[in-house]
């Protein structure tokens, strides 16, 4: 037994570690692994008749051969199974991944045919394999029936394990071109007796990094599960951001047309096509998750801030200080804040109202400014909504561009900061484009 484990040691312990891994990752559902025991078994089957054949190989060429044409009958059956079993562990992962019942069949051909000419040694060895009367082998002219059917196994993997898995990246289709280039080599080396003893071992090794590819691309698969779903979960949050927001944006509005429908006509009228632009920025907001420019953005604000002064008994003065206008931001996301300024920050008792925008740090820096007294003379209920609105606006901006939002206030009155990354302008659809 000793003996046996010294000379399989490399075969045993990959075996043995490709198990452990069959079995940890049992219900991780990796994809063409379901048959993976068996070509471990057969592998370990011939690592068997491999050192039954070396044993008695030995006692043959040293005499120590208690009866030699036994032994001599144990080494050419063992190495006659060998040669039929070479095949399988490739047929079998092969097996794993190719698409159908047909071509399953199929497949068996090669292995079959390779089986019926070792089963032929048994009865005509000059025509396939046999040794010497002095124990050297000798192969006859269908010898090499077991590496003919190996090579086109492995062309065969190949072919199939790219087709199957052709949405996989060149890196992985790598490991399948190594398992194929070290089989190839093994199979070229041995059939011309330059290199031999190694078939075993590298047969194992080959199986480790196909198990290896099939495990890489089920990890890749789960990834882009997980990607997927984040991103269904992020637009979903976003639409209902957006879902929350713009009840309170139409009652505003319709409050400020109501209000001059009663006190002047013509401002009333003036107000309809503002409030009209306002609409079509919302509703275009809620049927794309796209961002949209600066420039965009803020004729949606001047949309507001137009309504807003229509209603004079609140004196709203507005300022806007613009030194930054090539960058994009999520729809809607400054709009509701000048809101908040107008509606809780100045309030009846009027004010100003400046936006600006900068360069600042490799950011741009948006900042919506009002001199009323703050936030806190804001009843508990306003405070809510604004709460609201603020955390909404800020949750939009962290998901689809990086951005981020700090609010100040005092009794002087408040300063709510948007800072953008710049390098977002360069990958403007970033968000959209995953989609």
């Amino acid at each position: 037994m000793l003996d046996y484990i010294t000379s399989n040691f490399i075969t045993l312990v990959l075996l043995v570690s490709m198990s452990l891994l069959v079995f940890h990752n049992r219900k991780a559902d990796i994809p063409a692994s379901g048959l993976f025991h068996i070509p471990i078994l057969l592998i370990f089957a011939m690592t068997i008749t491999s050192y039954i054949n070396e044993i008695t190989g030995n006692a043959l060429l040293d005499g120590t051969a208690a009866d030699p044409e036994l032994y001599r009958k144990l080494r050419f059956i063992s190495a006659d199974i060998e040669y039929i079993l070479r095949p399988f562990p490739i047929y079998i992962e092969l097996l794993l991944i190719v698409p159908d019942r047909r071509n399953k069949l199929l497949s068996f051909v090669p292995a079959g045919l390779n089986t019926l000419v070792y089963l032929l040694a048994l009865f005509v060895p000059q025509l396939v394999f046999g040794y010497h009367a002095d124990g050297h082998f000798y192969r006859g002219p269908l010898g090499i029936s077991v590496y003919v059917v190996q090579f086109a196994y492995l062309f065969l993997l190949m072919f199939f394990s790219v087709r199957f898995f052709r949405k996989s990246n060149h890196r992985n289709i790598s490991l399948i071109v190594m398992i194929v280039a070290l089989a190839l080599i093994t199979a070229v080396f041995e059939s011309n007796s330059i290199l031999t003893g190694y078939a075993n071992p590298i047969a194992a090794v080959c199986l480790l990094l196909y198990y290896a590819y099939l495990s890489t691309i089920h990890a890749e698969e789960i990834r882009e599960q997980i990607a997927e779903q984040e991103l269904r979960h992020a637009k979903d949050n976003l639409f209902i951001l957006r879902t929350q927001i713009q009840p309170h944006f139409i009652l505003n509005s319709m409050s400020v047309i109501r209000f001059l429908a009663k006190t002047d006509q013509a401002k009333a009228v003036e107000s309809i096509d503002w409030f009209s632009d306002y609409l079509k920025a919302h509703l275009s907001a809620l049927q794309s998750d796209d961002m949209i420019p600066f420039e965009k953005e803020l004729e949606n604000v001047r949309a507001y801030l137009s309504l807003a002064q229509m209603d004079t008994s609140r004196n709203v003065r507005i300022e806007y200080d613009i030194k930054e206008i090539d960058f994009r931001l999520p729809a809607l996301s400054l709009e509701p804040l000048v809101e908040n300024a107008v509606k809780h920050g100045i309030g009846d008792k009027g004010g100003t109202v400046s936006v600006s925008t900068r360069t600042e740090d490799s950011q741009i820096i948006v900042e919506i400014r009002d001199t009323g007294s703050g936030k806190s003379h804001l009843t508990t209920a306003e405070s809510e909504r604004l709460g609201i609105g603020i955390s909404n606006t800020r949750k939009r901006l962290a998901l689809q561009c990086g951005g981020s939002l700090q609010e100040q206030y005092s009794e002087n009155g408040s300063t709510v900061t948007v800072t953008i990354p710049i390098q977002r302008k360069e990958s403007e659809h970033e968000y959209s484009d995953r989609r």
